[in-house]
Formats: structure tokens, sequence, C-alpha cells
């Protein structure tokens, strides 16, 4: 029986006739095959230091392009930077955070200049102009059958063609000798815990200055709107005020933290809510004979903690991004939310916090986490159940008296035997 004397078989026909017409269409709108990548293309990259005042770097790429330069110290910086960051958009990753930065900290470090930052930065931008424009000039990154755009506004290098996979598409390997190039490439990605943490998913961190502290720091020292919620056993050292934190000797990194949050706070572009059981901030003024302060270690004074109460006063009268509550709800975990929205969607991270010991009450250590799942389920399940709680205040009136009422008794009865 043929298709004429079957309706059912006429269907099918007419709907086979259909999708082959759709297939057509569908190879006719690809690219002639030499148009697409047939292999991964490998970049292998070394970058040595040659002597010489102008040009004291020596640039070789091997592989699709074939380059040897001799370059500048801003010119390595920016290639540096650049290859980076594509070489960890080509693993997977999401690349360099903020590559102006990152170019003016390889700068920095290559060849050390007495220029203010902000002197630094206007210089480094009028360098990358010029470099774009020497790249489209010379077509420094062409070759036969093989093509990188630089957008001189992302500072990225992309494939010239359209809606290619990077890592289906080239692998990018950079090589060095010397210790300074080293170092910047340690500095800008590859020791970076947050690209880590963006490129692995989950990330162990040991405490100090280059665990914990440099994650954190690194969550919000960029241009991009941030955001952290934190439930802890004390307060952030982010509200502690700046004299008080050189006084207790914490890391640079930590110092920087806090400046840059309220720098953030004072711009807009970073927020922080800080959720602690109301006990926690009368502890603050718990001490022991024997053992000193709970919550400080033993050089600080009263007069010391009465200048951190004022400062929680402080932040919650100046900043509207600062956000301070207080509950009496048990707090199962010790953990911090962080929102970047670095992109056309944000970046989301959540860190699990662990005390080392009670003898360092200020040295913890973390497991963190990358995407929008646990970040959610921390944000519906805990932070909204802390939030609802029939003990908690988040009025910041309310907030504010409670720690007036911690300093007036600190004043005039003492300290808190613990």
């Amino acid at each position: 029986m043929d298709a004429d004397e079957n309706p059912i078989l006429a269907e099918l026909e007419t709907i086979r006739a259909e999708i082959q017409e759709l297939k057509n269409l569908q190879l006719a709108a690809i690219p002639v095959d030499s148009d697409l990548p047939s292999s991964i293309h490998t970049l292998e990259v070394f970058v040595s230091r040659i002597g010489g005042e102008r040009k004291p770097f020596a640039l070789r790429i091997e592989g699709p392009l074939s380059i040897r330069v001799n370059i500048s110290a801003v010119r390595a910086a920016i290639l540096l930077v650049i290859l980076l960051d594509l070489e960890d958009r080509c693993d997977g990753g999401k690349g360099v955070i903020d590559p102006l930065q990152a170019i003016a900290d390889a700068y920095a470090s290559l060849h050390p200049a007495t220029d203010s930052a902000n002197e630094l930065k206007e210089s480094l931008r009028v360098a990358i102009y010029r470099f774009a424009n020497f790249v489209e000039k010379t077509k420094f990154f062409e070759a036969e059958n093989f093509k990188l755009l630089f957008d001189s506004q992302s500072f990225r290098l992309n494939p010239s063609l359209q809606n290619i996979k990077l890592s289906r598409f080239l692998s990018v390997r950079i090589q060095t000798s010397d210790a300074k190039i080293t170092k910047v490439l340690d500095d800008t990605l590859l020791t970076s815990p947050l690209a880590r943490l963006r490129k692995e998913k989950g990330l162990y961190l040991p405490g100090g200055a280059d665990g914990i502290d440099k994650l954190v720091l690194d969550i919000f020292d960029h241009k991009f709107p941030a955001s952290q919620v934190s439930l802890y056993h004390r307060p952030s050292f982010q509200s502690f005020p700046i004299e008080l934190l050189e006084k207790i000797g914490v890391s640079d990194r930590k110092l920087r933290r806090a400046r840059v949050l309220l720098e953030g706070y004072d711009t807009g572009r970073c927020s922080f809510t800080e959720i602690l059981s109301r006990q926690s901030i009368w502890e603050l003024i718990h001490y022991n004979e024997e053992k000193g302060w709970k919550r400080y270690p033993k050089q600080v004074t009263i007069d010391d903690v009465l200048q951190h109460l004022k400062y929680f006063e402080t932040l919650l009268e100046r900043y509207e991004r600062y956000s301070l509550v207080l509950t009496d709800a048990f707090i199962p975990f010790h953990l911090a939310t962080y929102q970047i929205d670095s992109g056309p969607r944000p970046e989301y991270f959540t860190l699990f916090l662990r005390r080392f010991s009670d003898s360092t009450p200020y040295d913890e250590t973390s497991f963190a986490v990358e995407g929008l799942g646990v970040y959610k389920g921390v944000t519906q399940k805990l932070v909204s159940l802390l939030h609802s709680h029939p003990s908690t205040m988040t009025d910041r009136d309310r907030v504010a008296s409670e720690v007036r009422k911690i300093a007036e008794h600190l004043k005039t009865e003492g300290t808190i035997r613990w």
C-alpha cells in the first residue's frame, strides 16, 4: 500500500519532507568547513626577562600563532593578564574578574612605579588604548585560518568565530622561568582562591592571610556590586574600627577588606548584613582576670571595647548598606553567603566556617561552595527562618539601643565575669 492509498503514510511522508527541508536550511546556515575549527588549537606562551630599559621582556607564542617580540613592562603586564584570562576561560573558568586592576597589579610587580593608584590606572588606560591600536594595525593575533580579537572595553581576547565554545576551540599554556613573572601569574589567577573556587566549585580554605582572608578580600576588592550575609559566633572584623584592628594586629588583607567595605558602603557598591546572637554582642564585655576577654585578645582595653560598641552605632546610623540583626534564636551553623554582580548573571558563593580552636577565636577555616543552589537553600531555609523568629531584632533603632545598653553596663557596672 502506497502513500496515496493510506492517509497516515501520506502524512508521514509530508512530515519527513518538512524535516528534510529544515535540515537543508540548517546546513545552508552553517559556515563552510574552512571557517570551523577542526581540532583544538594550543597556544604555547613563553615570557622571559632579557634586560634593557625600554623592552626588558621577551614574548614567544607558538602554535597557530607564531610570535617573537621584545616588549616593555607595561605591554608585558597587559599581555600576561589578557592571556591568563583567556587561559582560564578556555579551562572553563570565568577569567580575571577585574582585568584593569590585574594589569595595574602586574605592572607594579614588573616595574615598581611612583605614580598614585589613580594616576597609574589612567596611564594604563592610555597604554591599553595604544595596545588595541597596535594589535589592529599589525594584525598581532592573526594567522592563516586563525584569529583572535582584542576588545579594549572588556580587556579580553576572543576568537573571531561566533558562537564557539572556547574549551573546544583553544587551549593556552603560559610558562616562564622569571620569579617576578611567576608572581604575577600566581597573584593574578593561578593561586587566587576565588579563581580556583570558580573553576572547582568547592574549595577548602585554611585560616590565615593566604587562605580565607584572601578569598573574602577578593570577593569584595573589585569594581562590581557585592553583598554578604553572615551568621557567626562573634562580630566580623568588617565591623571593627580600623584603629582596633591595627591594635589587635590582624592581617593586611583583613585591614584592606575593612577599608574596602567602608568605601563600598559610601558608594553603594557593597552591602553587609551581619546576623548575630544577642548573647554574642553581650559577650564583648565578658572578662575574666585569669583568661582575659572572651572576644578580644589581651591587649584590648575597656576604652577599646567602648569604641567598638560606639562604632556599631556609627555604622547603623551612617550606612544604609550595613545592617546588624540580633536574635535569641539558635544559630546552627557559622556561615556567610556572597553575591557578586560581575556580569549578566550574578555569581553566588557560600562559606561554611569553623573555629580552629577556642584558644584562637579569630582563626577560622572554611569550606567554600560556588553556585546558586546552596546559596538559595541557605537563604530560604536558614536566613529567612532567623529573620522571622519572634526574638529577632531587625529594626536599626532597636539594635542600636541594645548596643547602647551594653556600653552603659560596661561604663556603670564594669565587665561581666565569664
